[in-house]
């Protein structure tokens, strides 16, 4: 069997790898180092299309049972609930009272949770009294996203305007939740509050084995937050619970940026994007378009080792892409049999994202929404639409934006292959990431060459055509190939009836000629 080959070709410079990964340059340009390993990979099941084998691949591998994941996510929140139960016994009385019902999170309460992990998050709203939140509208040196949450109006000021907090004159209070920040005298710590938090819910491990006999719980410690962690039913649960104020239908939760430390709690929308997602209709490929992008992005090392697509690109903005895509097109185009062009489209529209460096947040400083009327959003207080434009990509790494552009560019090019490589967790197939200006020779197994001619220092190489942006004007290929379908039955059905007319024609001049013969 002939060994694989990949030819890399940018400009003058030809670089040849051979099936032992060893790249050379025969042009000695040094534009191409490192190592590269192709091989032949085996089909997903014969002749499957394209179609198959993403419902192969959503259902082996992307999808939870439905029943068994219910059962997890009950018990998750049943343990919870213990678990703050236990926790009132620790508060003291001039601690934050702490809310009894938990409130379910992220992607496993949005109904887009990927195998293999059973993961939950929590957010448990803390009452408290504070004077004001400030954000970055009243503050521009407050990171966007973030507010301060100020306990006490200063001395300062004190005379001109009466302190509405009952912790303002509370010094314990004050020493153990919060800290000094600038002209807003004492702010609530996210970090103290955390922490208090935290050691709590670490009081509680003694009673939770009482209430669930043979469970072992502990706590595992990842970055600034820790983890509830036990086994059930064979496989292990994780939760993360964190403490969050509540603030007009939205919540700060105690996650903290580097710029200000403890002083900034995170502005979470976790209630209303869940809202959002429960809003699209079930029967459409909606959650499964973004399911199967997210396993992709998450497995996606294993098939690629170079790839940084699984560690620098947080699933937030797979969904906050595909948040844009939904509103920007019509029910119409997210039908179940256009689910190969719904996941394509969303790959090309986050590879234009990352091209031009621009990934707007799906509320802050979104004005489109402030005009919308949908239940999902009747929560979101209007005044952060009319933030400045919160762009996520802003401080990122221009390399690290292009290696992740190349790489799903390369999935979207390479779709078929891709599913075949997921399905099988395959590291073997992929190649490194193309370098800008790169075409590709492969040959297969069998000897044929297939050529494949991409300029991948733009977004999508000669024959595609990018997207406008922001304002992406999206045409459905789903829709674009039904109506070729479409086409083609008339043109067919067309011929057949002029067809038919040649005929009885044909047997009238016949029989006309019969008669007067």
């Amino acid at each position: 069997m002939t060994p694989p080959i990949f030819i890399y070709t940018s400009g003058m410079s030809i670089a040849v790898i051979a099936s032992t990964g060893e790249i050379t340059d025969s042009a000695n340009t040094g534009h191409f180092q490192g190592n590269l390993t192709a091989v032949s990979h085996t089909p997903l099941s014969g002749m499957m299309s394209t179609a198959e084998m993403l419902e192969e691949l959503y259902q082996s591998k992307v999808d939870f049972n439905a029943t068994e994941f219910i059962s997890y996510k009950s018990k998750a929140e049943y343990v919870v609930t213990i678990l703050l139960e236990e926790v009132q016994k620790h508060v003291k009385p001039r601690d934050p009272k702490i809310q009894l019902k938990p409130i379910g999170t992220g992607s496993a309460f949005e109904g887009v949770k990927v195998k293999p992990d059973l993961e939950f998050d929590f957010m448990v709203p803390i009452e408290i009294t504070w004077d004001q939140i400030i954000f970055s509208d009243k503050d521009p040196n407050i990171p966007v996203c973030f507010g301060v949450i100020q306990i006490e109006i200063p001395m300062s000021t004190v005379i001109m305007f009466q302190s509405t907090s009952i912790w303002a004159k509370d010094l314990n209070f004050k020493e153990k939740f919060c800290v000094p920040f600038q002209r807003y005298g004492h702010v609530l710590s996210a970090e103290k509050i955390q922490r208090w938090f935290q050691s709590m819910c670490a009081h509680t491990l003694p009673e939770l084995a009482l209430r669930f006999p043979g469970i072992n719980f502990r706590f595992r410690t990842s970055g600034p937050a820790r983890t509830l962690v036990f086994d059930w039913l064979g496989k292990e649960v994780n939760i993360d619970i964190v403490p969050a104020v509540p603030y007009q239908g939205v919540f700060l939760v105690a996650k903290m940026t580097s710029h200000f430390g403890e002083a900034a709690w995170r502005l979470s929308f976790s209630t209303s994007e869940k809202a959002f997602f429960n809003s699209l209709p079930a029967n459409s490929c909606y959650f499964k378009c973004l399911k199967i992008l997210k396993y992709l992005r998450e497995n996606d090392k294993r098939m690629c080792s170079t790839s940084q697509l699984s560690s620098s690109c947080p699933s937030f903005y797979l969904k906050t892409a595909f948040f844009h895509q939904v509103l920007q097109t019509t029910e119409y185009v997210w039908q179940n049999h256009n689910l190969e062009g719904r996941v394509k489209g969303l790959l090309q529209y986050l590879a234009e994202c990352m091209r031009q460096r621009h990934l707007p947040h799906i509320f802050v400083g979104n004005k489109v929404l402030e005009g919308k009327c949908e239940s999902w959003l009747w929560d979101v207080p209007r005044k952060f639409f009319r933030f400045s434009e919160t762009n996520l990509l802003k401080d990122a790494n221009k390399e690290t934006l292009d290696q992740i552009r190349w790489r799903l560019i390369y999935i979207h090019d390479h779709f078929e292959e891709v599913l075949q490589q997921s399905h099988t967790y395959s590291t073997q197939f992929s190649p490194r990431i193309l370098p800008p200006e790169a075409s590709t020779e492969i040959r297969a197994p069998t000897g044929q060459v297939r050529v494949e001619r991409r300029s991948y220092g733009t977004a999508y190489g000669a024959h595609h055509s990018p997207p406008t942006f922001p304002g992406y004007n999206y045409t459905s290929q789903g829709s674009f190939q039904e109506c070729c379908q479409v086409l083609c039955v008339v043109v067919v059905l067309v011929f057949l009836f002029f067809f038919f007319l040649i005929i009885l024609f044909s047997q009238f001049q016949h029989k006309r000629g019969e008669k007067f013969g």
